[in-house]
């Protein structure tokens, strides 16, 4: 072989996607280690951990595209539609287990360990199929021009960004985020309350416990696993980065129907947005509302009019999915697809709605237990939504917490007309100050919708997106984050851009705009990190109380005698509190709040919680100012009115047993109250 062509060979090795995946592990791996080394242990082991739950539900679903007649594909739809639906069904069999009280480890490790070996048995089957020359069954790994996919080494930067960001326990990001509120709140709050149960239940004190939650069943899973809940939070961080990874497939995955470069710019469209780095460090549901969309969309451009019915069926279920993991994805995912079924080129008008309703009876097999669950805990399927129509009274909840919720949830006063909601589109979206989303991903897909003949994948994500905006201009109260599923068809449309029938004067304007983009993100994503000091922190270091401000966790969890019983007032923060604790969040009616709205006086206030039980109250006034300035509590009550039952309630016998000050020494903060027997 002459040296010419020994140096072809080379190039020509380096152009395979291995190189790029291993080019891009190395990258991630030292950038790590750079940034923060402690990170990389970390990562490894909670990465481990979350990989032992996801991992066997990816590989076990590889049998639904054969369940959906759609044997014959590439083996990366496999792969997609496997993790979409295996993933999916686990979370549903976790709910299902739940509700019959089996979250036993052993049942679980063995029903995992299962599902991994027939998932590898039927890999096997995939591979030698792939490989197999005479047939070609499952078709060609697409193969973009030489150097294209080196541009998806642009998104090693954010996965770095994203893997130190789930290193860091929930509590400690954002600011803007109140610091994983939610998290602690529910998201992870209610998981804990199922796995010490050994049961879901009804929660009369969490009306979030009635959200549907697929992503919150991986996290109850992993509780079961692992046998721990405390210290599970970087665990979840590390399943939800996963959900994310699987969302930039399944951008590639569509975008490859295309072109390959299609594919390439669909997947680094979405790689490289903040959103994804960001949400990475709370253990939220939203990279699951993505990756489910991703795929439920991509199922449907996918659909043909002669081979359409195992594409509509996934695509519902995956719809389905998507709402199963947030309510926003009902209106915002799942009401657009099943409409947008009956467009395109499905034939007669008799063929379009037969298409719409395959696609809606499909997001009743993954949807449908959650309403059913509802259903049968509160009386209403959509609980809390809707409860003006529903009317359901469950424990804990009324007509006064109604209102409250619905008043809650409405756009704030100042953006109730028209043009104020467009100001605020662009000031939490266009121009977010954090730029989550970025410039880039909206000129590149404008674009590529204004350089061409629209086709229908075109029409069918620009309306998918119109249908988007417009849910979140009025029916949201116009949170940045509720816009999260736009960056599906955003994504997408970027990637339609470099169709095989664009124009060449056209993809090097789109390509300088997305490597500009990119670096644009980048540096405001990194700026944030900055600013918010992200790192390795273990959980460890809230619920020992080593954190300014939380050192009434140590008390708590610490010095009390094993038998006490603790109430919680204002603060709903339950999960790193080691012990059985009776919190209520501020929607739920609070029964010690009504006793003081009553009027009671000390007397009362200490014969009911001997009544109940307790024998400790935990005042948070600093939760109880902030949250009557916002949502309020129910019944509502005035800081000051508690400050003055509290005092009354030690005039009548309670002992001040702690205070805790403000690190900023500001007003009163935390008190512990001891109650005698």
């Amino acid at each position: 072989m002459t040296s010419t062509q020994q140096i072809t060979t080379s190039i020509g090795r380096l152009r395979s996607p291995r190189w790029v995946a291993l080019v891009s592990v190395a990258l991630i791996v030292i950038g790590l280690a750079v940034v923060a080394p402690a990170a990389l242990i970390v990562v490894f082991l909670d990465g481990l951990a979350a990989g032992l739950v996801l991992a066997p539900a990816a590989l076990g679903g590889l049998w639904f595209a054969g369940l959906l007649k759609l044997d014959h594909l590439p083996i990366r739809w496999h792969l997609l539609i496997g993790a979409a639906l295996g993933i999916g069904a686990l979370s549903l069999a976790v709910l299902i287990a739940g509700l019959l009280g089996i979250l036993d480890r052993l049942v679980w490790v063995s029903v995992l360990a299962l599902a991994g070996v027939v998932g590898l048995v039927r890999l096997r089957e995939l591979i030698e199929l792939h490989n197999e020359p005479s047939s070609r069954r499952l078709g060609d790994v697409p193969q973009a021009a030489t150097w294209w996919r080196w541009l998806l080494l642009l998104i090693c930067p954010f996965a770095v960004l994203a893997l130190l960001a789930t290193t860091a326990a929930p509590g400690f990001l954002w600011t803007h985020e109140g610091f994983g509120y939610d998290v602690l709140e529910y998201h992870l709050q209610v998981p804990k309350e199922y796995y010490l149960a050994g049961k879901i239940d009804y929660l009369p004190h969490n009306v979030y416990a009635n959200f549907p939650s697929n992503v919150e069943m991986l996290y109850l899973l992993a509780m079961v696993v692992l046998e721990d809940a405390s210290n599970v939070g970087t665990v979840a961080h590390m399943i939800h980065l996963y959900l994310a990874a699987l969302a930039v497939f399944a951008a590639w995955v569509a975008g490859c129907e295309w072109s390959p470069r299609a594919g390439i710019v669909s997947a680094l469209a979405m790689g490289t947005v903040g959103w994804l780095p960001y949400l990475s460090g709370l253990a939220y549901v939203e990279h699951g509302l993505l990756f489910f969309s991703m795929v439920a969309v991509a199922m449907l451009l996918r659909a043909k009019p002669n081979q359409s019915r195992g594409w509509l069926v996934g695509c519902g279920l995956t719809a389905g999915l998507a709402a199963g993991c947030k309510y926003t994805g009902l209106v915002m995912v799942l009401a657009p697809l099943v409409l947008l079924a009956g467009t395109g080129h499905f034939g007669t008008l008799a063929s379009r709605f037969r298409a719409v309703g395959t696609v809606f009876v499909a997001t009743l097999i993954t949807l449908g237990p959650w309403l059913i669950k509802n259903q049968c805990m509160t009386g209403n399927p959509v609980f809390p939504l809707a409860n003006t129509v529903f009317r359901a009274s469950p424990p804990g909840w009324g007509d006064s917490e109604t209102q409250q919720w619905d008043s809650a949830h409405r756009p704030p006063e100042h953006a109730r007309t028209i043009a104020s909601r467009f100001g605020a589109f662009w000031q939490q979206v266009v121009s977010d100050r954090y730029h989550r989303f970025g410039p880039m991903i909206f000129v590149v897909a404008l674009l590529g919708l204004g350089s061409r003949r629209l086709g229908r994948s075109d029409m069918l994500l620009l309306l998918l997106l119109l249908c988007q905006v417009f849910v979140w201009l009025a029916f949201t109260h116009l949170f940045a984050r509720f816009a999260v599923v736009l960056l599906v068809p955003l994504c997408l449309l970027c990637g339609r851009v470099f169709v095989e029938q664009a124009r060449r004067s056209i993809m090097l304007p789109a390509i300088c705009a997305l490597i500009a983009g990119t670096g644009w993100n980048l540096a405001h994503t990194a700026k944030l990190f900055r600013a918010e000091h992200v790192g390795p922190a273990p959980g460890a270091l809230i619920y020992s109380g080593k954190i300014p401000g939380y050192e009434y966790f140590d008390v708590v969890n610490r010095t009390l005698d094993d038998q006490a019983k603790l109430l919680l007032l204002g603060d709903a923060k339950a999960f790193y509190y080691q012990r059985a604790v009776s919190y209520y969040v501020c929607f739920n009616r609070n029964p010690f709040f009504e006793l003081i709205r009553r009027g009671a006086d000390g007397a009362e206030l200490l014969a009911w919680l001997r009544a109940e039980g307790y024998s400790h109250v935990l005042v948070h006034y600093g939760e109880i100012r902030r949250i009557s300035g916002t949502y309020k509590f129910s019944p509502p009550v005035e800081p000051q009115e508690v400050e003055r039952a509290m005092e009354a309630l030690v005039r009548a016998g309670a002992t001040l047993a702690y205070t805790f000050d403000h690190p900023t020494g500001s007003s009163r903060y935390v008190e512990l109250l001891a109650i005698r027997p």
